[in-house]
């Protein structure tokens, strides 16, 4: 795909590749090699939008059925336990279930699937 670039992308994209290799943030590679940093944000867009580079935003997940696995980490906010909501559910039947912390994904399952004891 690099054949049909031009010059001066070839060049922008050697750039990128070795400011990523160097493990310095875009802005230090620039000021290093004495690029203009702003040129190479710009062309990199580009780079982005003609499909030689991967897109910065992650694309969506897709679903098989009714839910999405996600994982969830602790963040400074959860260790020091939250003292507002965090959890809202808006249940089909109109019910707003709101919660301080987070509940079990099991129990998410059963209040949603129905199951009538959702609340073991």
């Amino acid at each position: 795909m690099t054949e049909t670039l031009s010059e001066r992308d070839r060049e922008v994209l050697e750039h990128l590749e070795q400011a990523q290799s160097s493990g310095c943030t875009l802005r230090e590679y620039a000021e290093a090699a004495g690029i203009d940093v702003k040129a190479l944000y710009h062309r990199g867009a580009q780079l982005r939008r003609k499909g030689v580079l991967a897109s910065k935003v992650p694309s969506a997940p897709t679903t098989d059925g009714d839910f999405i696995t996600v994982r969830m980490a602790e963040t400074a906010a959860q260790v020091t336990r939250p003292t507002g909501t965090v959890c809202r559910i808006l249940h089909a039947g109109g019910h707003v279930i709101e919660c301080t912390e987070w509940p079990a994904a099991s129990w998410i399952s059963a209040l949603l699937a129905g199951t009538t004891d959702a609340a073991a």
